[in-house]
């Protein structure tokens, strides 16, 4: 992949990432490497609190185990439903829709909800989704990034990021969803 723009911004400057080569870089030459999963790590150590921030593999493990359950799948379903209705139902635009999970775990509501909108929508009204997650748990970042690959429909990229400083580019998303993640007030 080379010379790739999408909505992420560098954590230091603020300016528009580009990936070329594997390495994502802004106009400052401040240069971020990919992952072999696919995902980009944006949190930068001077915003860490921690080693090892936000949940680490035995807790992810488990709300993988919780979430498989479909103790949420009520409101995956409403978050779909809410989704198609707002904003994609009356949607006149062709381009892609930009929607960033902030605090996304491994993507179980991003996942749903596109499950979700391909079972109620034809193959001709699906909107192509570019969808962003971003959480602080790099093992749970790590899982979301090996399970979900783009589509001819659905783009996603991942990164190692805070909700306290969101890496994309302002005005670039369309849909902001942040659920049981920290937020400022």
């Amino acid at each position: 992949m080379s010379n790739k723009i999408f909505n992420w911004r560098c954590p230091s400057c603020h300016k528009s990432l580009v990936l070329a080569n594997n390495q994502w870089r802004c106009e400052n030459r401040h240069s971020f490497d990919s992952a072999n999963e696919g995902y980009v790590n944006l949190l930068l150590a001077q915003h860490k609190k921690s080693k090892d921030p936000g949940d680490n593999k035995g807790m992810v493990a488990s709300r993988r185990a919780f979430l498989t359950q479909n103790h949420y799948q009520a409101l995956a379903n409403k978050l779909a439903d809410v989704l198609y209705h707002y904003v994609l139902k009356n949607r006149s635009e062709k381009s892609p829709l930009s929607l960033l999970d902030a605090g996304c775990g491994e993507g179980y509501y991003v996942a749903n909800i596109l499950n979700t909108l391909a079972a109620t929508q034809s193959d001709e009204s699906q909107t192509n989704i570019l969808v962003s997650g971003i959480d602080i748990s790099k093992p749970a970042i790590q899982k979301a990034a090996r399970k979900y690959k783009s589509t001819a429909l659905h783009n996603f990229r991942f990164a190692v990021a805070s909700c306290f400083n969101l890496p994309v580019l302002d005005q670039s998303q369309n849909v902001l969803m942040q659920i049981f993640a920290p937020a400022k007030q």
